[in-house]
């Protein structure tokens, strides 16, 4: 996938996620929101990687996790924009700590609570400190 491809699916997938949480399909929701996060930083990444160059080893191997924190990290390394996992004084820290605990392996659970999900979505969605909005500005 290229970097067109991955904004454009980051941003379904939260559509989808909204639209799974209206429907009280609250651990769809919960996977769906944090695979739009996922995308997201996979865009960034992918902006760093000119077509026909061969990317680099570490950063292709990487590249496939879902583990958003490492994702975050490996952005930050090749984004040109600025882009810096953010500190305490920073205004993302706290839904981006709350977005970090995001788990892939509880799409096999059925145990997510609304309220979580929730605050999970808005953490994601927020216009002033969500971060996709973050991410968004560096993609």
């Amino acid at each position: 996938m290229n970097r067109a491809e991955l904004q454009v699916l980051a941003e379904m997938r939260l559509e989808d996620a909204i639209v799974l949480l209206e429907a009280g399909r609250w651990s769809a929701a919960y996977y769906l929101a944090g695979y739009a996060v996922e995308c997201a930083l996979k865009a960034i990444i992918a902006s760093s990687v000119q077509a026909g160059d061969l990317p680099d080893r570490r950063l292709a191997t990487k590249v496939w996790s879902h583990d958003l924190p490492t994702l975050l990290r490996l952005a930050a390394e090749v984004s040109t924009t600025g882009l810096r996992v953010p500190g305490e004084n920073d205004p993302w820290h706290r839904t981006w700590i709350l977005v970090a605990e995001w788990d892939p392996e509880r799409r096999y659970a059925n145990s997510a609570d609304e309220r979580d999900v929730a605050n999970f979505l808005q953490a994601i969605n927020d216009p002033v400190q969500g971060v996709l909005p973050w991410l968004k500005c560096h993609w």
